[in-house]
């Protein structure tokens, strides 16, 4: 039984649940939530005995009973469903208990289905429980559902169906079953994928036998264009090669089949494709030869096989006239592990003297095979001539040297009578073999070097020693050894003057820069400041380190700490915090680092950025200034880094701790500004309650989460996309997947739902016995406020989907469809009263229109305001100077009203649509504005402003912070304006979301209230007692706050 890892419960089931099996937790769960997960029946029980809700949920919406069925744990699931658990209750990707136990088990599936879950009930991508059990490949599961009647022909995600399930597991009761149900024996995966690759590639021959009986085509590729023979060609399982050889498929073209076979070394079945015709001449991975492929995959008894089928034995790597000279007895000599397929490519006329573009030989593929020298002993013993060089000037010692195989020096040593010569060759960039050696830590090498007469003073073109490439890999058994042979330690190399003291310090090789203080200590007394520029660079490499060993850091600080300045001390202290490392700050503390220096970022705030809480506590237990900047912390205290990130613990302990809430930055910001321009809610919520600063008590009246209330699940995008409306005591609001509701204003009860089959995006309209709400698939609805039963429904017969929130006018409604048409339709039975095509219109913000005085004011895409006269059916049309789109329109004092992304607010004349005046914002301000009594409240990207429009230009009243871009237009009510501040950030996602009430007089808040939603972007609206502010984002949510 396989349990659902929890961590994956948050957000189950966004990947392959393949995926999801075998994670631990991340995040605690209630308790109730792990014992249903552990199984354990007894403190469920005793859980729900005293009190706990049997089907609470965490911040994801996930309950008890989906924990329990996700782990298979029919304990705990009876015992829930016994205390009336919901057997179809949702989290908020909208997944029942029934989709988390399709990972699980058939066991689960069978409890879960008998005591009601809906079996076709649909969570997240609309994705039913069988589609999961399908994409999961779990056939037990999928055939629970099966037999309680979901419907076999479903495909799961990735186009896996129950025959290719039957087909991989070799079910073949399971495929007779399936294939006399209609099931298409040919169907293939997303990748291409067909039962029968999965019957071939696991092995099932009679599973094979009865798809092709069935007409399963023999030779369909993949989407790596691999067919049936080949899957079963890799794996070794040659009467299923025999048998699709006989179904049809041709050898001369089963070329992907004779590469898998030989690669893998199944020779019966090279042998049989061979004989079938395939071509010994085929290529596979690299453009590789056969007979090179199976000695890079180290076969010998395939490339015994080939050479005996007349495989070339020069034949190169590379495709078609452009080989890149690589020969097999070159592949073959650095990557087989035995001499006798050397030796037959040898005796088959292989060329040992053969040289590849790049410089490589026979010889130095043979002496650079890190995994065995009897390729090169088979080489030896042919006479091949051991002291040659390459294209590089390296000889074998250099690529042993690299590879580290002793073996290999002895071979090489007893066929020369002068071994120096070779392990002092110097190549083209002036590498010793043993440079090499301690280049790449092959210790036992340098020293056989070294006995055979290396140099230990040569320094390769970049003026490294020896000892300086040992120093800088940390190789401390090459060091000691090259200071026992009295290596100079103080040869500096060219480019940074660095001796090897030093590289090991600039690599964080602690032991190998112990290692070379001590070998002279009298000369490093009088390069005093050398070693201390080296201690302190030690120690800034090893804790800037975040998986230093500390062991590394007690013998710096237990041996050379006076050589370490106090800059060094402070600068590893932050380092230490800025990893978590509490056990290295602790070490740092003890030696005498400060926790505080004026001029280096402070520690603390450092910790508190990376959102380590342990070293946090750590450094304030140890005496961190709780309020400390220093000149390199960017004027911000520790709290108002927490504020910054949204640290909501640290918050907490920085306060307990004594942090000042009042102290501001360079900017003049306090830690809740920054916490409100930053958007987040809970931290600004945190502050405001923490003693020093005032705010208003909880003005939550009531707050509908469709989800959370057992209806239709919203899934990802399909949440509230416009404002609601407000007519006799209710409020409605529709949502992109379709349905529309009708909820108590008071409190918040649903009073009725409608699936109206397109999605709701725009505000409806009411008029008090009616409500009018337009969908995405071109219809308008009349529906009876009281019921939601419909009354009428008007199609646009121009097309196009609803592109403006329906208007209402004297005996009317006005509509904007995004086919650019305007229509005017009749209130009392749903006709067309007349309609008029608008090119170019509507295609900008969300709801481009306005009506007001008789007109309706619509903004065009390309820039500028069309004025419909509704009486008349008349047009005015203002173009703006150059191409810009325009903000919904408001009309005050005869004036109409628009911003525009080119960051200007224009005033046009309302009447002849002539423009009055343009003036800069001096940013980009898309939301319709709003007049009240002579002034106008523009929301920008990151500020309300305030301004008083006169004939020629306007003056600013005031301007208030928002913090980050709305998309919400403000709410004028008895004397105060309402602002949703809110963003949609990136793909359409808020970073804060509040309401706040701002004096008009001042631009000052008077209360802000923060919400849980991360997605407040739409218009707020008022009926006099509380402002409901929808949410646009997954969960379908509606707040109301009261406004007394």
């Amino acid at each position: 039984m396989r349990k659902l890892g929890l961590a994956l419960f948050f957000w189950v089931m966004a990947i392959s649940t393949s995926a999801i099996a075998g994670w631990e937790p991340e995040t605690p769960l209630p308790p109730l939530h792990r014992a249903a997960y552990d199984g354990d029946v007894v403190a469920v029980r005793r859980m729900l005995a005293a009190g706990t809700a049997v089907d609470a949920r965490n911040d994801q919406g996930v309950t008890a009973l989906m924990a329990a069925a996700g782990a298979g744990q029919l304990a705990t699931i009876s015992a829930l469903l016994d205390a009336g658990a919901d057997p179809n209750s949702r989290n908020i990707r909208g997944n029942t208990p029934l989709i988390f136990a399709t990972v699980s088990s058939g066991e689960t599936v069978n409890l879960l289905l008998g005591r009601g879950a809906a079996i076709n009930d649909k969570g997240s991508e609309d994705r039913t429980p069988l589609d999961w059990a399908l994409a999961d490949e779990n056939l037990a599961t999928a055939l629970s559902l099966l037999d309680h009647g979901a419907d076999i022909k479903t495909i799961g995600r990735g186009g896996i169906s129950f025959l290719h399930l039957a087909a991989k597991t070799g079910r073949n009761d399971l495929i007779r079953r399936f294939l006399a149900a209609g099931l298409d024996v040919n169907y293939s995966t997303f990748k291409r994928v067909t039962p029968l690759h999965f019957a071939s590639g696991e092995g099932h021959l009679e599973s094979v036998r009865l798809l092709l009986e069935a007409g399963a085509k023999p030779g369909p590729t993949d989407a790596n264009g691999e067919d049936p023979i080949a899957w079963a060609a890799e794996n070794g399982h040659t009467a299923i090669v025999q048998t699709l050889l006989n179904a049809g498929i041709d050898g001369r073209t089963a070329t992907a089949a004779l590469t898998a076979a030989v690669t893998k070394g199944h020779n019966d079945i090279v042998t049989l494709l061979l004989d079938r015709g395939a071509p010994i001449e085929t290529r596979g991975f690299a453009h590789r030869p056969l007979l090179m492929l199976a000695a890079w995959s180290d076969m010998p008894d395939t490339v015994t096989l080939l050479i005996d089928r007349g495989a070339n034995v020069n034949a190169m790597m590379g495709e078609g006239q452009k080989p890149d000279g690589e020969t097999v007895l070159i592949q073959a000599s650095r990557w087989m592990t035995s001499a006798d397929p050397i030796r037959r490519l040898l005796k088959a006329g292989a060329d040992p003297g053969a040289i590849a573009k790049d410089g490589s030989t026979t010889l130095m593929a043979a002496c650079g095979n890190h995994k065995s020298v009897e390729p090169l002993r088979a080489l030896l013993d042919a006479g091949i001539k051991v002291d040659a060089s390459d294209n590089d000037g390296q000889n074998c010692f250099h690529a042993i040297g690299a590879t580290g195989l002793l073996d290999a020096t002895n071979l090489v040593s007893a066929k020369l009578l002068r071994v120096q010569k070779l392990v002092t060759a110097i190549d083209t960039r002036g590498y010793t073999p043993l440079h090499l050696a301690a280049r790449y830590g092959k210790a036992a090498m340098a020293i056989r070097f070294l006995a055979l007469g290396a140099d230990i003073y040569a320094r390769n073109r970049a003026g490294e020693t020896p000892i300086y490439l040992a120093a800088e890999n940390g190789d401390l058994a090459t060091v000691q050894a090259l200071l026992d042979r009295h290596a100079d330690p103080t040869q500096e190399n060219k480019l940074f003057k660095y001796t090897p003291l030093m590289a090991a310090a600039d690599r964080g090789k602690a032991k190998a820069f112990a290692a070379l203080w001590q070998s002279m200590p009298w000369l490093w007394d009088l390069r005093n400041r050398e070693r201390r520029r080296a201690a302190g660079r030690l120690l800034e490499r090893l804790t800037e380190n975040k998986d230093a060993d500390i062991a590394d850091i007690h013998l710096l600080l237990d041996g050379y700490s006076k050589f370490l300045e106090i800059n060094d001390l402070a600068e590893a202290m932050k380092n230490a915090a800025k990893d978590g490392r509490s056990d290295i700050v602790r070490v740092l503390a003890a030696s005498g680092a400060p926790l505080d220096h004026p001029k280096i970022r402070s520690p603390l705030g450092t910790a508190v950025y990376g959102g380590h809480v342990e070293t946090v506590r750590t450094l304030l237990e140890l005496g961190a200034k709780v309020d400390f900047r220093s000149t390199d912390d960017g004027s911000r205290t520790p709290l108002m880094v927490a504020a910054d990130k949204g640290r909501r613990e640290l918050i907490d302990i920085l306060l307990k701790a004594g942090a000042a809430r009042g102290l501001k930055d360079s900017e003049g910001h306090t830690a809740l500004d920054i916490a409100v321009t930053r958007g987040e809610v809970k931290v600004a919520d945190a502050l405001r309650h923490a003693g020093d600063i005032q705010t208003a008590p909880s003005r939550m009246a009531w707050r509908m989460v469709l989800n959370d209330h057992g209806l239709e699940f919203l899934g990802p995008m399909q949440g509230i996309k416009d404002a609601v409306a407000i007519a006799d005591g209710r409020v409605f609001t529709g949502s992109r997947n379709g349905y529309f509701y009708a909820l108590d204003a008071g409190s918040g009860a649903v009073s009725w739902k409608k699936w109206l089959a397109g999605g709701v995006e725009r505000a409806p309209a009411a008029d008090g016995a009616a409500v009018y709400a337009v969908t995405q698939n071109n219809t308008l609805f009349k529906l009876d406020a009281a019921n939601g039963s419909v009354l009428w429904r008007f199609q646009y017969d121009h097309g196009g989907s609803p592109h403006t929130a329906p208007h209402l006018i004297d005996g009317g409604l006005v509509a904007f469809a995004s086919s650019q048409r305007l229509y005017v339709i009749r209130r009392n039975d749903g006709t067309e009263a007349w309609s008029v095509e608008i090119p170019g219109a509507g295609l900008g913000p969300a709801d481009s229109m306005t009506v007001a005085n008789g007109k309706a004011y619509i903004s065009l895409s390309a820039g500028g305001i069309i004025a419909v006269d509704l009486a008349r059916r008349t047009t005015a049309l203002y173009r703006p100077p150059a191409e810009t789109s325009f903000s919904a329109p408001e009309i005050g004092d005869g004036t109409v009203y628009a911003t525009a992304r080119d960051g200007f607010l224009y005033a046009i004349d309302a009447t002849t649509l002539r423009l009055k005046w343009r003036q800069s914002l001096g940013e980009q301000a898309l939301v319709r504005p709003l007049f009240h009594d002579g002034i106008l409240y523009i929301p920008s990207r990151k500020w309300l402003f305030a301004v008083k429009p006169n004939d020629k230009e306007y003056d600013i009243v005031w301007t208030h912070n928002l913090g980050v871009e709305t998309y919400a237009s403000p709410l004028w009510h008895d004397g105060k304006l309402y602002v949703c501040e809110g963003t949609s950030g990136l793909g359409g996602y808020a970073l804060k979301a509040a309401i706040s009430a701002i004096d008009p007089k001042t631009g000052n808040a008077t209360w802000s209230h923060p919400l849980d939603s991360l997605n407040c972007v739409r218009n707020p609206v008022t009926d006099g007692v509380h402002i409901f502010a929808p949410d646009a984002g997954h969960g379908g949510e509606v707040y109301a706050l009261s406004v007394q």
